[in-house]
């Protein structure tokens, strides 16, 4: 069983790029998968309905109901840090994420990073 970290823009994603990301990364990694959010995933899309351009406050509101609907997990934390800087701080999981600064960190720690390449195809990298 797989364990996948969801990020914030990779979630926004499944709305702006009109990509399965589900569907996809089961296709990619071809084994059973749980995923999972950081508990403060939630806080940071409700930041972004009330404080970003049009279409990135339409894209998290898109990904707040997906997170109503699909199972997903959630890793309940208990420090004050930024969602990337507790990502950084889990062991045993793959981390789906398009954001460049956090897959530099990932990769040095050697954590296996879910990225979207030509906004359609998911690949592990």
């Amino acid at each position: 069983m797989k364990k996948v970290i969801l990020d914030t823009n990779f979630l926004m994603s499944i709305y702006q790029l009109k990509i399965d990301i589900f569907e996809e990364i089961n296709n990619t990694l071809l084994e059973n998968i749980e995923f999972y959010i950081i508990d403060k995933t939630k806080d940071e899309l409700e930041k972004l309905i009330n404080t970003s351009k049009l279409s990135d406050s339409q894209a998290a509101k898109f990904a707040l109901k997906v997170l109503e609907k699909k199972p997903i997990k959630v890793i309940k934390t208990t420090k004050n840090k930024l969602v990337d800087d507790l990502i950084l701080e889990q062991n045993g999981y793959i981390v789906a994420t398009v954001d460049k600064e956090l897959k530099q960190k990932l990769k040095k720690k050697k954590i296996q990073i879910l990225t979207i390449k030509q906004k359609k195809y998911i690949i592990l990298d």
